[in-house]
């Protein structure tokens, strides 16, 4: 479970498991969301159509970086239960376009998603759990 702090972002990591994430917007009802998604700051979350981290592509970066509304600083990765190296291609696209990409497993980015909200680093997540099976 994590601890909320307050944070210049409206959508927030509650919670996660194996299966999804507990959402909370604002002091409102939390919103469960189960399998891989979308989730930044300001926007409420929406699915991400990706389950395996070595079909990352450019296509799945750029839904990411739409979600996001408008151009992140940074692009955070959360790719299941293990740390997993993007492919270097999706590290060139994101350096070419000055969008900074952090990787990690899931659990990490779930803890390191409300600092960065907090530190007002315009963002966007793709999240995928831990349990995910494609």
């Amino acid at each position: 479970m994590l601890v909320r702090e307050e944070s210049s972002g409206d959508y927030l990591i509650k919670s996660y498991d194996d299966q999804g994430f507990i959402i909370n917007h604002s002091g409102q009802e939390d919103l469960r969301f189960d399998g891989p998604m979308m989730l930044s700051p300001k926007k409420a979350p929406i699915s991400w159509c990706y389950s395996l981290p070595t079909t990352l592509s450019e296509d799945h970066i750029q839904a990411l970086i739409a979600h996001a509304g408008e151009k992140p600083d940074m692009i955070l990765l959360g790719l299941g239960s293990q740390w997993i190296m993007p492919p270097i291609k999706i590290l060139e696209y994101c350096h070419g376009h000055n969008i900074g990409v952090e990787c990690m497993d899931t659990a990490a980015a779930c803890r390191t998603y409300p600092i960065l909200s907090a530190d007002g680093v315009t963002m966007v997540a793709g999240l995928i759990p831990a349990g995910c099976k494609a």
